[in-house]
């Protein structure tokens, strides 16, 4: 049994990664909408818009594949870990009725290993969706400022600082299959947080058939 804060803690830590994560794409889309320029703008060069965007999603793609090897690296460590302590303690309450150690079977650590890479699945499907969904947030940016800049509305200046800090305080989002969409930390947080608990729940269950 993991308590709570055990599990908060797992979450914290494997969620750090992709926290970093959206705070790099989101200075990749500001940086890719400052080099799009003036005239670009105004006359929303397609051409140069296009490869601005090309060269985000290549930048995306980059950061993606580290988070994810960090990511994977860190589940596979925490979560084995934290199943040994849980281990441990239901040893206390097992032993209580039963003589004898309780050891950790080779199929319950098949089961680990197949939750493990069950979250690292899921967590590389919800990751993966942030490459259309930055390149639609950084698009959309483009298509604003434009509108303000042509309009009179707003200076060239000031669209560019206001659609950068919209991005900034709004965050990357994750796209799910259903078309839902979530901010990529609430996504990941609730994907970890699922998983752990449903692990830890079929370890336990595993463990007292197994007795």
């Amino acid at each position: 049994m993991l308590l709570p804060s055990e599990i908060d803690k797992i979450t914290d830590v494997i969620n750090s990664h992709f926290v970093i994560l959206e705070d790099e794409l989101i200075g990749e889309i500001a940086d890719r909408i400052s080099k799009v320029g003036y005239a670009n703008i105004v006359s929303l060069n397609q051409a140069n818009i296009l490869n601005q965007m090309g060269l985000l999603n290549n930048d995306i793609y980059n950061k993606l594949a580290k988070a994810t090897e960090k990511t994977e690296d860190d589940i596979k460590k925490i979560m084995n870990e934290a199943m040994i302590t849980s281990f441990k303690r239901d040893n206390i309450i097992f032993s209580k009725e039963l003589v004898g150690d309780l050891k950790i079977s080779e199929s319950l650590m098949q089961t680990l290993r197949a939750d493990v890479s069950r979250l690292n699945f899921d967590l590389n499907n919800l990751t993966g969706t942030t490459a259309m969904t930055t390149q639609t947030q950084f698009l959309d940016a483009v298509n604003r400022a434009h509108l303000e800049v042509i309009s009179g509305a707003k200076s060239y200046t000031s669209a560019m600082i206001d659609a950068i800090d919209r991005i900034g305080n709004n965050g990357i989002d994750v796209l799910y299959p259903s078309g839902h969409r979530d901010k990529a930390e609430v996504a990941t947080r609730r994907a970890i947080m699922t998983s752990v608990n449903q692990t830890n729940g079929e370890l336990q269950l595993q463990r007292c058939q197994e007795l």
